[in-house]
């Protein structure tokens, strides 16, 4: 399993409260917050995290039955909406992070503007004899 950065940790540690207090009746579900978490995640990294974590819902809906605060059993469609609507906001900030076109890149960055190597003709034919 690999090890998260304290930032993700953080980020999936206020998820996973954020979606116990909902669950609990005690705060309610936000898109701007679920958007500012997930926005987060995708700049810090959690991609790189997934192949040991899975998805981010199952990682959370782990996190979320593990804190044992409230029977998530009964709650079931309740958990799986909330944990959808998290998924949805992660994988749009990640497409949108992915999908940055060329054109959006800053002119010094663009392939078509990066130096090329020199060309040099060491080793070729000598007039020499």
């Amino acid at each position: 399993m690999s090890t998260l950065t304290p930032q993700i940790e953080a980020i999936l540690r206020d998820l996973t409260d954020w979606v116990s207090d909902s669950l609990a009746g005690k705060s309610k579900p936000t898109d701007e917050r679920i958007d500012a978490l997930t926005e987060s995640l995708a700049t810090n990294g959690w991609m790189r995290h997934q192949p040991a974590q899975g998805t981010l819902s199952d990682a959370i809906e782990r996190r979320v039955r593990d804190q044992s605060r409230l029977d998530v059993m009964n709650r079931g469609a309740a958990l799986r909406g909330l944990l959808n609507r998290i998924q949805e906001s992660y994988d749009r900030y990640s497409d949108m992070r992915s999908s940055v076109p060329n054109q959006q890149l800053p002119i010094g960055e663009r392939p078509e503007n990066q130096p090329h190597p020199p060309v040099t003709t060491l080793g070729g034919n000598s007039a020499s004899q």
